[in-house]
């Protein structure tokens, strides 16, 4: 556990305060000595995708030896979860120093400038710039956080990045079309170096493509200059051949489940065999190991099997689309009970009008944020596309409301944010300790 006066910090600065520009941060690390310079970066964007395109990444990168640090956000339970080695989070000890080190060089930048305080992601940005440093390592994986030119992530000079996908989120900071969208994205493209891109809307590519052609950035597709073929799939497994810029393996494995993932992973090969090219020694089995190793908590993740529980972090349209395309794909003609939380600041009709008529039970509720959609608004909201909905105030009685009215053929699927997977991995583990586990199966009878 991180000491009172550390969480304390920490909870003041809020996650959900968001301060575009870069001055803070820039500040910031200048006076830590510019750690993000000492960096071989590579820099990971996109609407959806970017987390698990990061995690096949960083699993194969493990297996083959590498250090490899990893920086990314939100997380679901704990806050070391944003910063890890090898798949593994930040230890207590560690985070402590860091912040320890920070927090007056923080409250110096608000006491001695104009631009305020830094906020919680530029704090945790500059920890984690500050712990790969000292470790010296061979490659740190940083996400975007909210994407754009002023993203505190974006002082980085990444090797190679990364774009998944592209999809309206975030609009307040990025625009409320598309083309504003895509732009604040390509941010990420750098002078001379490589860009890997999943993305397939024809406007948001157009764009890419003449942004990496200015800037001298060469482009790999997946989709065109990498391709795949699906082989098989259940429950535990999907299996592809992988056509790629320089390679073709067959019957590669991956554990996470959703055809997405298959572009996913693709994003992660195609980088893999650029770092190929400049000389990293990855073997096939270090990539066949890390590829089924690969876990990324919170994305169509089975957390119960009686009955068939899952949470996906689903946030905005195009992954609610994504979500409902999976759950036909790999939990067909079952009965789906939603529990559903959205942040007020998504576009909560968007969600609402894929995922709730594909309901046969919705249960509406509010996660423990300011940024939450009311219940009753929720509610209201909800019965514009499903009149079988039901309200429960906390997560954890949505959970015990969705056990009871779960039948045989039922998947209950907690969905809406990714604070509501959180909250939701958190509650089934204290309903396990509260109540064990034989009465929760008890309930699931019921």
């Amino acid at each position: 556990m991180l000491r009172p006066k550390i969480k304390k910090y920490l909870d003041k600065l809020g996650p959900e305060k968001i301060k575009p520009g870069l001055k803070r941060i820039k500040l910031l690390l200048k006076w830590l000595g510019n750690p993000q310079q000492k960096l071989r970066a590579i820099h990971i964007s996109g609407t959806n995708g970017k987390g698990s395109t990061l995690a096949f990444l960083a699993s194969i990168l493990t297996e083959a030896g590498y250090q490899v640090g990893t920086f990314t956000s939100p997380h679901l339970i704990k806050v070391n979860e944003r910063i890890g080695i090898n798949l593994k989070p930040i230890p207590d000890c560690d985070l402590e120093k860091l912040l320890i080190r920070i927090k007056p060089l923080a409250k110096r930048i608000e006491k001695e400038t104009t631009f305020g305080h830094p906020t919680y992601f530029e704090v945790l940005t500059a920890a984690a710039f500050e712990y790969f440093s000292w470790k010296k390592l061979d490659f740190s994986l940083i996400e975007v956080g909210i994407e754009g030119k002023f993203d505190a992530t974006n002082v980085i000079n990444p090797i190679i990045s990364i774009i998944t996908s592209a999809d309206l989120d975030h609009q307040e900071y990025l625009g409320s079309t598309l083309n504003s969208v895509i732009k604040e994205m390509a941010s990420v493209i750098k002078p001379g170096f490589p860009l890997v891109t999943a993305v397939k809307n024809p406007q948001a590519l157009n764009f890419i493509k003449k942004k990496a052609k200015n800037k001298g950035a060469l482009l790999f597709q997946v989709g065109k200059d990498v391709t795949w073929e699906e082989v098989s799939f259940n429950l535990k497994k999907q299996v592809f051949h992988y056509n790629g810029l320089f390679n073709n393996w067959k019957n590669l494995e991956i554990s996470l489940l959703g055809e997405f993932q298959l572009s996913n992973a693709c994003c992660a090969l195609a980088t893999v065999e650029l770092l190929i090219e400049q000389g990293w020694e990855i073997k096939e089995s270090s990539i066949r190991r890390g590829l089924k190793k690969a876990c990324w908590p919170g994305r169509l993740q089975i957390i119960k099997e009686k009955p068939l529980f899952i949470v996906d972090g689903a946030h905005n349209p195009e992954a609610a689309q994504i979500l409902k395309k999976a759950i036909y794909r790999h939990f067909p003609s079952r009965k789906i009970i939603f529990i559903l939380s959205i942040l007020k600041d998504k576009d909560v009709e968007g969600i609402l009008k894929i995922l709730a008529p594909i309901a046969s039970l919705v249960i509406a509720t509010e996660v423990d944020s300011p940024r939450a959609t009311k219940l009753n608004d929720l509610y209201e909201m909800v019965l514009s596309y499903n009149n079988q909905v039901l309200k429960a105030k906390k997560i954890n009685e949505a959970i015990q409301l969705a056990f009871l009215k779960a039948g045989f053929n039922s998947l209950i699927c907690a969905t809406g944010s990714l604070l509501t997977v959180g909250e939701t991995l958190s509650q089934i583990e204290n309903l396990k300790r509260k109540i064990g586990k034989d009465n929760i199966k008890k309930l699931a009878k019921r």
